[in-house]
């Protein structure tokens, strides 16, 4: 639940920042509409406070969010609980802000009376609970494109009633007061519940660790991404904006100098972590496993490993042979799975982003690794646009973990995998 709702927080500023810097404009608005005693402008702001939720679930579907959570170990309640917890902050935000504006009102004008402050609070919750726990159920069932109209006529509805409640005194507020407040919180609960139990749709029988599922296209499939030799802040931070404007996670094997006395590589692992995407290890310096003896193998990968370590966290480091070249020693002192791929481009050779597409897009299939590095500008590119094309054909992406999670596999210690198949044949 912590990750969902730090992916949530950060999608929030990232994507809704127009709309939180709307919604302070119009309760400044509204401070000077309180001059009049009228509170519209204020109830607008948390008005637009209240639509977050849905915003999030527009871009989670836009995304295929719900494809990749499939990979997470969260349950259908956690992932449906998340938004109302967002928009219970959206509309604990709200009131912070109309408060504020309350507060600025009463010093300039002298107008703020307990009543006005108590109508106004109410309103502005009950409009942050309308997309939370009433549209929100409709938005899991029907999807954001058909609940969105429904979201309109009742915005327009209640726009009309705030017109009235303008000009209505303490009618309204009399209508609204506490007294009544048993039939909101049975509104709330059964909302919340309506929620839980619509959120199916048409699913098949893939299924994650903590029991979500997925429905997914029947030419589609699983597929992992994945990047060597890097970080390269200013090439992989590309990426990694890329990555989250999309949604997909990725898995990254490192090399440890690109790490050890650089701040800003640092950062940019410790993201790769906070956003999902595995981190792997591809030796200190990048050297053939093969020519090294055992100290220089434990300095190779275990310094790197321990780098990772102290960087993101104590964690599985699955490592990843440059080259992909091992020996019988090597695979012995691994102390992780070794991880191969099965789609390799050579986007090193050239850097035709074209190629590169048309060289991955042309031969993936179900349960492939692809192979891609991270320190070329034209990787960037043609990472992205993979992504693109092969999540329009229905495929989704996941880390190397998830994907050998998801197809029942347990990679073992010394063993290379080049893919990850339903019929587990991945072994080399």
């Amino acid at each position: 639940m912590k990750g969902l709702l730090l992916k949530d927080v950060y999608q929030m500023w990232y994507y809704t920042r127009v709309i939180i810097l709307a919604a302070v404009v119009m309760m400044l608005v509204g401070v000077f509409g309180m001059k009049e005693g009228s509170n519209f402008f204020m109830l607008y702001g948390g008005f637009l406070l209240g639509i977050f939720p849905m915003t999030l679930l527009a871009y989670d579907q836009n995304s295929r969010f719900s494809a990749y959570s499939a990979a997470l170990p969260v349950t259908k309640e956690q992932l449906v609980g998340s938004k109302y917890l967002i928009g219970l902050g959206a509309m604990a935000l709200s009131e912070l802000l109309s408060m504020a504006a309350l507060a600025a009102a009463q010093l300039l004008w002298g107008t703020v009376t307990v009543q006005i402050t108590v109508a106004t609070l109410l309103q502005v919750a009950m409009l942050t609970l309308l997309g939370n726990m009433i549209l929100l159920p409709l938005t899991y069932r029907f999807g954001y494109e058909k609940a969105r109209y429904v979201y309109y006529l009742c915005i327009g509805v209640l726009a009309c009633l705030m017109g009235i409640a303008v000009s209505s005194g303490g009618i309204l507020l009399n209508s609204i007061l506490p007294a009544h407040g048993s039939l909101l919180v049975l509104v709330v609960v059964l909302a919340a519940a309506l929620a839980l139990t619509l959120t199916g749709g048409r699913e098949i029988a893939l299924t994650a660790g903590g029991g979500a599922s997925v429905e997914l296209p029947e030419e589609g499939g699983l597929v992992a991404l994945t990047f060597d030799d890097g970080p390269r802040p200013s090439t992989t931070g590309r990426l990694l904006d890329g990555l989250a404007l999309r949604e997909i996670p990725a898995t990254f094997f490192l090399v440890g100098s690109r790490l050890a006395d650089d701040p800003e590589g640092q950062a940019i692992v410790r993201r790769m972590a906070a956003e999902g995407h595995q981190v792997g290890v591809h030796t200190f310096d990048h050297v053939m496993l093969t020519d090294l003896s055992r100290r220089d193998y434990d300095v190779q990968v275990g310094r790197t490993r321990a780098l990772l370590a102290q960087i993101a966290g104590p964690g599985d480091y699955w490592l990843r042979p440059p080259y992909g070249i091992t020996d019988q020693a090597a695979e012995q002192w691994a102390a992780s799975p070794l991880i191969l791929w099965s789609v390799d481009p050579e986007d090193w050779k050239d850097r035709d982003v074209h190629r590169i597409v048309s060289a991955v897009t042309e031969h993936v299939k179900d349960g492939d690794i692809i192979l891609l590095h991270d320190i070329y500008d034209s990787s960037v590119d043609a990472a992205l646009a993979i992504a693109d094309n092969l999540t329009a054909r229905g495929f989704t992406f996941v880390t190397v973990e998830q994907l050998a999670t998801l197809r029942g596999a347990s990679p073992q210690v010394g063993v290379k995998y080049h893919k990850f198949p339903v019929n587990h044949g991945n072994r080399m």
